[in-house]
């Protein structure tokens, strides 16, 4: 078999790869050559292999004579590496449409992991070393937040509890996004909290239009008070009868009193 015969059988793709990998060892560039390429089969399927060799002799002028070398089939691998790529990148493309981030730190190095959407979140921009990472992450928490925030996953540590939380996010031009988290602390077999992993989710819009609800509930309400005018709504299925907070009052009925016929408060 000689060379042009074993070039045949490499995979048109890595030929390239192969030739240089295999060029700069015999010129003594490399103390070995080492290069993971497909070869063709009998059957004309392809397999991956990983090549390894090495000159063992020279002559006078320098020119290899003689090289030693393995093959070893890594097909099973390299296609457990496909697939964990394919879910990768499955994960990255759910956590961007669902606005979902998750990350992880390690209690004992202080060692903070992001995923790309967590970043994207943020506003921050991937990767960034650890000694800035953590810092860049407080310096985005509103400032009303970060010690109840705090309070919480230290608490949870202790308790070694799961937890959930809320907090606004301040975006480098100033305006406000809102997220939701939820976090798990991990322990050794010695029962010692050794790291926290969670997820944290966008959900600014849900929350922008929570808070339009609750003005335009209030602006009613107001409305409603002023023309000292009350709603009303009855239900003729479950026969629940819907009352505005200012027919309570044209009433003189305090809505936190027992509910009686049925009547649902309009707060």
């Amino acid at each position: 078999i000689n060379h042009d015969i074993i070039m045949e059988q490499i995979h048109p793709e890595d030929r390239a790869q192969v030739e240089a990998l295999f060029s700069n060892h015999v010129q003594g560039n490399s103390e070995f050559y080492e290069s993971e390429h497909r070869i063709k089969r009998k059957d004309s399927s392809y397999i991956w292999i990983l090549d390894r060799a090495k000159i063992a002799e020279r002559n006078k002028l320098g020119q290899p004579t003689r090289i030693l070398g393995i093959y070893h089939d890594v097909t099973k691998r390299k296609s457990q590496e496909v697939l964990i790529r394919k879910n990768e990148e499955r994960l990255v493309e759910s956590q961007e449409i669902a606005k979902i981030g998750s990350w992880e730190f390690d209690l004992i190095t202080n060692e903070l992991i992001w995923s790309s959407e967590h970043y994207h979140i943020f506003e921050i921009e991937e990767p960034q070393p650890q000694e800035i990472l953590y810092n860049l992450y407080r310096s985005r928490i509103h400032p009303d937040d970060i010690h109840l925030l705090d309070e919480l996953v230290n608490r949870s540590i202790q308790e070694g509890k799961d937890f959930e939380y809320n907090h606004r996010v301040v975006k480098p031009d100033g305006s406000i996004k809102y997220v939701l988290g939820i976090g798990k602390v991990i322990f050794d077999v010695h029962n010692k909290p050794i790291k926290v992993k969670g997820t944290v989710q966008d959900i600014t819009d849900k929350k922008i239009q929570e808070i339009k609800l609750k003005v335009s509930e209030e602006r009613l309400n107001e409305a409603q008070h002023i023309a000292k005018l009350g709603n009303w709504e009855f239900n003729l299925i479950n026969q629940d009868l819907y009352w505005s907070e200012e027919l309570f009052k044209i009433f003189d009925i305090d809505p936190n009193t027992p509910k009686e016929n049925n009547i649902v408060t309009g707060k």
